[in-house]
């Protein structure tokens, strides 16, 4: 009972930082996060199935230097094969690739929700809540690609949001940014390119952007992204990446759109 009112008073203190000074709450919020999810994964152990096979993949990266395992985006391995490289047990490179992106998901969520609903209570709950969030804490103990991912949607939607609201083209440089490096960690966040298309298309037809402003900013936004995950593939997982994505994933989601639209 002690311990569930400090807990609790704890909790009330990083509210009132995030209201009175917000460097000081982040920095609360980060330190409750980084407690409830090294409490997890220290005495809770992995063994998902994906989690084996991406250690796997990064260990034969790191041993013979070329990216192998074409059924998954080539990001994760990658960035636990430098984990090992670095001198990391492949263990413990997988707990760090897990476990650091979580650091920041409830940060984010609290700075997207802010930004969209403008309310300050609502956006604190919304950070809180997601550090205690049974997914969101299983995703910090398996080495997945999910990590990653979770945290690369947040910054899409909020650079994304950025983008559309300031209608200036640094904000779409950096969506693009997250959008390919999301690309490179599952083949869905493709659809988020549709998504900015149906936004900005919304504020086209209430006529609150530009229509030339759109076009430039839009194809800025689509090129440096293919571009940017072009680079990406070359970089880490090569040719025979991209072929499989465009064989297992591009035309799959065509075919399906077709028979869709057909029926």
């Amino acid at each position: 009972m002690i311990y569930m009112k400090k807990f609790t008073a704890f909790i009330q203190k990083i509210c009132f930082e995030l209201k009175s000074r917000p460097l000081a709450g982040a920095a609360a919020l980060l330190l409750l996060t980084a407690a409830v999810h090294f409490w997890a994964f220290s005495w809770v152990p992995y063994g998902e199935r994906d989690s084996i096979r991406y250690l796997t993949g990064a260990i034969r990266w790191a041993e013979q230097g070329h990216y192998d395992l074409f059924v998954f985006p080539p990001l994760p391995c990658f960035l636990m094969k430098v984990l090992i490289q670095m001198g990391f047990s492949p263990d413990t490179a997988g707990r760090i690739y897990s476990f650091l992106p979580q650091l920041f998901i409830p940060l984010a969520s609290y700075i997207l929700a802010l930004r969209l609903t403008g309310n300050r209570r609502l956006a604190r709950y919304t950070g809180i809540m997601l550090i205690f969030h049974p997914l969101l804490i299983k995703f910090s103990i398996e080495p997945l690609r999910e990590s990653v991912h979770v945290l690369l949607i947040l910054l899409i939607l909020i650079s994304g949001h950025a983008a559309l609201k300031t209608q200036k083209l640094l904000p779409w440089l950096s969506c693009a940014l997250f959008t390919a490096l999301g690309w490179c960690c599952r083949f869905e966040t493709l659809e988020f390119v549709a998504l900015a298309f149906i936004a900005l298309f919304i504020l086209l037809l209430q006529k609150r952007y530009k229509f030339c402003k759109a076009v430039c900013h839009f194809g800025a936004y689509f090129l440096c992204t293919v571009a940017l995950w072009a680079l990406l593939i070359v970089a880490t997982g090569g040719r025979e990446c991209f072929k499989f994505q465009f064989e297992n994933y591009i035309l799959n989601k065509w075919t399906l759109f077709v028979l869709r639209w057909k029926a």
